[in-house]
């Protein structure tokens, strides 16, 4: 399958993507913006995880990384990601709605 919006370096696939619309009904994470999860979690040996929560606010960007915060919005990816349409559907759902907004 075709996936014009996901980079690529040479062969290898660096993306996914999920949609939710608002048709979909409100979700409940309730996190009040945008949000990126940065980093990576070492099972294996914990110290070398890193985990940082960037939050985009109006004016700035605000960066947390206490455990608690951290956590918080990893729950709440989780949620969202759960609600969202799979990888499979959530390229004929974009494309879907470029179609309408380009007519």
């Amino acid at each position: 399958m075709s996936r014009p919006w996901a980079r690529s370096r040479g062969e290898r696939y660096v993306g996914t993507s999920r949609t939710s619309f608002e048709g979909a009904g409100a979700h409940a994470a309730g996190s009040g913006g945008h949000f990126l999860i940065l980093g990576r979690d070492d099972e294996g040996d914990p110290l070398n995880s890193m985990n940082v929560v960037y939050l985009e606010l109006h004016r700035r960007g605000l960066y947390l990384d206490a455990a608690a915060d951290v956590q918080s919005y990893k729950l709440m990816f989780d949620y969202l990601r759960s609600q969202a349409a799979n990888t499979s559907a959530s390229p004929d759902l974009l494309a879907a709605a470029r179609r309408e907004l380009t007519r």
